[in-house]
């Protein structure tokens, strides 16, 4: 995280739309963030910056092959993501007490129509992380997850022949790798 300090809370979270769209209910008051595709790309801006502009709003998320206007109505700020899988941050700017707390609980996530479920929210963990990608084989099967989790763009195609020889295709369940290509 670049921008991560001990002084500004950050909420971040990531989620799945290949099985439906998501619905935010999301609370007003000083913060900015937003989403952002896999590919990191902007979907929208959320608070300050976005289309509530820190008065709080309803959005609906919704997946590559999902139609964004069967969503559309009055106070609902619909997007589409070009990828499946959705990358959610923000940071709480207000510094009034108590702020960080209600919102917390005014925040809601659940797939459009559902309940929403309890957010976990993990708060003063000291544990090392890392945003190194896994070696080995454990790499080459989780980017064959990845292509089958995501739709192939114009701009992919290339890279997907690339990957075919090794046994990285979509809809393809085999373990990648299996069998290596003689050079």
């Amino acid at each position: 995280m670049v921008t991560g300090n001990l002084t500004t809370p950050h909420i971040i979270s990531w989620d799945n739309l290949s099985k439906g769209a998501i619905f935010v209910e999301y609370p007003a008051g000083k913060t900015a963030g937003g989403f952002l595709d896999m590919w990191q790309r902007p979907i929208t801006d959320l608070g300050l910056t976005g289309p509530d502009q820190g008065k709080g709003g309803q959005y609906i998320i919704v997946g590559p092959d999902d139609d964004p206007a069967k969503y559309k109505k009055d106070g609902l700020h619909v997007f589409q993501s070009a990828t499946n899988n959705v990358f959610i941050g923000l940071r709480l700017l207000e510094p009034a007490p108590g702020f960080k707390e209600q919102f917390k609980k005014a925040l809601r996530i659940s797939a459009v129509g559902g309940e929403p479920a309890q957010i976990k929210f993990l708060e003063g963990l000291d544990r090392e992380w890392s945003g190194t990608a896994p070696r080995g084989l454990d790499y080459w099967k989780r980017l064959g997850e990845i292509v089958d989790e995501e739709p192939v763009r114009e701009q992919d195609k290339v890279w997907m022949a690339m990957l075919a020889p090794l046994g990285i295709q979509k809809g393809n369940p085999s373990i990648p790798m299996r069998g290596r290509p003689r050079f």
